[in-house]
C-alpha cells in the first residue's frame, strides 16, 4: 500500500474514534439526567471542538510515524529490486552472446538443435526485457518525485510523435491505427516517463487486439484542468477481475497467459500515472477494450495564454 494511503487511513480512523467520543458525550449530557446543565451546554462543546482539533493535530503528526515501517519495506523492495536487476545484467549479458555464438557455428547441425538454440535465444531476450523492466520500475518513482525532471510540455505533440513511431508497427502487425488528437494540451509533468506511459498503452494494444482489428486513440479535454487519453483496441473482453488488477506488478490476466511478457509494463505505466497525480484504468465497451488516462493541465495552458495576451498586446502597440 502507499504510504499516503496509509496516513489518509490513519487519520480517518483516529478523528472516528475522537468524533464517536465527543458525540455519545454530548449525547449523555442531554439525556434527562445528564451529568451538566443544558445551559452549560456551550461550554461542553467549545470543550469538545477544542478536543477534536488537538486530536487532528495529533493524527496528522503521528500519521507519517505510523506509516514509516510501510514507506520502509517499499524502499527495500525497491533497492532489492534495483539491485538483482543489475546484479544479473551482467551475467545474462555474456550468456546472450555465448548463445550467439553457439547459435551462429552449430546452425543447420539438425531440426532438434536449432530449435533449442531459438528457444534459449528467445527465452534470454524475454529475461533482459523483465530486468529493464524491473530496473525502470525501481526508478519509476524516484524520477517522478523529483521536479527537477518536470516540465511544462505538448502532450498533443508528444502523442503525435510516438503514433508516428508506432503506426509501421500496427501496420506489419495487419492492424488499423486511428488517432483524434486536440491541439495545444500541455500539462506539467516528466516528459519522458509520460511518453513511456504513451508506448505501453500503444504496445499493449498491439500486442493484443484482435487480428485486422481496429485501435483508437483519442486525446481530449475533460474540463478546464483536466485532460484524458483513450487507447481503444477491437478484442475479447478484460474480465472484470482483471480489470481491477491488470495494473499490478507482475500480473498478467487469463487471456494473456500463451504470450509473451513479466506483467510490468501497465504496472509501469500506472505508477508513473499516479505520481502525475493521475488516473489510469480500463473498460470495455461498445466491443473494445478502453485503456483510459487521466492527467492534470498545468502551467503549460497558463503560459501559453499568457503568451498569446502578451503577443496580441505588443502587436498592437
Amino acid at each position: 500500500m502507499k504510504r499516503e494511503w496509509l496516513r489518509v487511513k490513519f487519520i480517518l480512523c483516529t478523528m472516528g474514534a475522537v468524533t464517536a467520543a465527543i458525540c455519545l458525550s454530548l449525547a449523555a449530557a442531554l439525556l434527562p439526567g445528564g451529568h451538566i446543565r443544558r445551559d452549560y451546554l456551550h461550554v461542553q462543546i467549545i470543550t469538545a471542538g477544542i478536543i477534536w482539533c488537538c486530536a487532528l493535530v495529533f493524527s496528522l503528526f503521528f500519521s507519517a510515524w505510523a506509516a514509516g515501517p510501510a514507506e520502509r519495506r517499499l524502499r527495500f523492495q525497491r533497492r532489492v529490486a534495483a539491485d538483482v536487476s543489475h546484479e544479473l545484467k551482467t551475467p545474462l549479458s555474456v550468456i546472450m552472446a555465448n548463445a550467439a555464438l553457439l547459435k551462429g557455428s552449430c546452425c543447420g547441425i539438425s531440426p532438434d538443435w536449432d530449435r533449442w538454440l531459438e528457444h534459449m535465444d528467445e527465452e534470454c531476450q524475454q529475461m533482459a526485457a523483465m530486468l529493464e523492466k524491473m530496473m525502470s520500475l525501481a526508478k519509476s518513482e524516484e524520477m517522478s518525485r523529483k521536479r527537477r525532471y518536470w516540465e511544462d510540455f505538448n502532450l498533443s505533440r508528444t502523442l503525435e510523435e510516438k503514433l508516428l513511431l508506432f503506426e509501421p508497427v500496427f501496420y506489419q502487425a495487419g492492424k488499423v491505427l486511428s488517432w483524434q488528437v486536440e491541439k495545444d494540451l500541455f500539462i506539467r509533468g516528466n516528459k519522458t516517463q509520460v511518453g513511456q506511459v504513451i508506448q505501453v498503452l500503444l504496445d499493449n494494444s498491439a500486442k493484443y487486439s484482435a487480428p485486422g482489428g481496429h485501435v483508437q486513440v483519442i486525446l481530449e479535454r475533460v474540463s478546464k484542468g483536466r485532460v484524458r487519453l483513450w487507447v481503444n483496441s477491437q478484442g475479447e473482453p478484460i474480465p472484470p477481475k482483471d480489470q481491477k488488477r491488470i495494473f499490478s506488478r507482475y500480473y498478467r490476466g487469463t487471456k494473456t497467459s500463451g504470450k509473451k511478457g513479466c506483467g510490468l509494463g501497465l504496472a509501469i505505466a500506472g505508477d508513473i500515472v499516479h505520481f502525475h497525480s493521475g488516473r489510469a484504468g480500463v473498460q470495455y465497451q461498445d466491443g473494445r477494450n478502453c485503456f483510459y488516462v487521466l492527467l492534470k493541465t498545468r502551467q503549460g495552458e497558463l503560459r501559453k495564454t499568457w503568451e498569446s495576451l502578451y503577443k496580441a498586446a505588443k502587436s498592437c502597440v
